[in-house]
């Protein structure tokens, strides 16, 4: 009897964390969610190798935002970035072409400020946003290796690797990381 109550009771605490929360921001709730949580003994991609930082808490921030990269995750990805820096700029690129759907805005937040979004180093085939498509580039990432993060024991750090496409080209990632005011790592979101 304890048994099956025990495994009703997570049954239920399963099913409703699955259920993305309601309520969320524009910027968020348009960033498809992935395949479910994130968890610390999660497999990283093959390929994938940390850089290690020598902050295990970075490290940690690291290899999260490293799977959500690579299981298409974009919610939590967005939900790593500067909160403040990415509202502001989402508010910035919604009024300057309010027509764009919230979905393109937050796909073009997404691969420019990880590094993914400038002429060479395009996710997207031709090099242009699909506006019907918006996660069309970002979805072609199979693989994630980090390569360096630089300089040590700074409060604002900044991330080089690579990212490997499901065709086997790859892509340079390059990002910049800040630590706030309670320690937490987040990823910075250039303004413009």
């Amino acid at each position: 009897m304890r048994v099956t109550l025990l495994l009703l009771i997570v049954g239920i605490v399963g099913c409703s964390a699955s259920r993305p929360p309601s309520g969320l921001l524009p910027q968020y709730a348009a960033a498809p969610p992935g395949p479910g949580p994130i968890l610390i003994s999660d497999p990283i991609a093959p390929t994938y190798r940390a850089a290690h930082s020598g902050d295990r808490a970075l490290d940690m921030f690291l290899s999260r935002m490293a799977i959500a990269l690579r299981d298409h995750d974009w919610r939590r990805l967005a939900q790593g970035f500067e909160a403040q820096a990415y509202a502001e700029q989402y508010a910035l690129m919604k009024s300057e072409n309010g027509d764009r759907s919230d979905a393109d805005v937050v796909a073009q937040i997404l691969a420019e400020t990880i590094g993914l979004g400038n002429v060479g180093n395009n996710l997207n085939v031709d090099g242009r946003r699909n506006p019907d498509n918006p996660f069309q580039g970002l979805d072609r990432i199979s693989d994630v290796e980090q390569i360096a993060v630089d300089p040590p024991g700074s409060a604002y750090r900044q991330v080089t690797g690579l990212v490997i496409l499901q065709d086997g080209s790859s892509r340079s990632l390059s990002f910049s990381v800040i630590q706030d005011t309670e320690g937490r790592w987040r990823i910075s979101v250039p303004m413009g």
